[in-house]
Formats: C-alpha cells, sequence, structure tokens
C-alpha cells in the first residue's frame, strides 16, 4: 500500500514545531487494504470506513493524515 508522507512545519504561538503529515489516497488504497473492494455503494461506504479506521491510527500515534477520497454520492459527500 503507498501512502506519501511528509514532515510540515507548524506555526504555534511563535514557535515552530515539525509535524509528520500522512496522506492516504483511494486509488493507492485499492492495490492493497480495499482490493476486494469493487464500486456498489455498499463497497465504496466500506471502502470510506477502512480508510477513517486508518486514520484515525494515524491521528492516536500523532501523526496529521489527509485522507483524499472522491465519492459520487451526495449525501456520502456531506457525510464526510
Amino acid at each position: 500500500m503507498y501512502m506519501s508522507t511528509s514532515a510540515t512545519f507548524t506555526w504555534d504561538g511563535g514557535h515552530f514545531l515539525l509535524t509528520q503529515v500522512y496522506r492516504i489516497d483511494g486509488d493507492n488504497l485499492r492495490t492493497g487494504l480495499t482490493r476486494d473492494l469493487a464500486f456498489s455503494a455498499e463497497d465504496r461506504a466500506e471502502s470510506v470506513r477502512r480508510a477513517s479506521e486508518v486514520a484515525q491510527l494515524f491521528a492516536e500515534s500523532g501523526v496529521i493524515t489527509m485522507v483524499t477520497l472522491i465519492s459520487p454520492y451526495a449525501s456520502r459527500s456531506r457525510a464526510s
């Protein structure tokens, strides 16, 4: 599973902090974590759920995580 990692500097009350940032991309998840899923509404919802779980694990370890997914369903996009 490919995910890009970068280090960024953030400004916090007059101090620069080195922050780890991780990007989870839907296209890249399909080669591993979600390779068993298709593009039905149910499978897309499961893909979002899995990506959210992975993002939560990174967040709990202090890593800022950006998840980039495309949803063709307006209701799902608003819920995210």
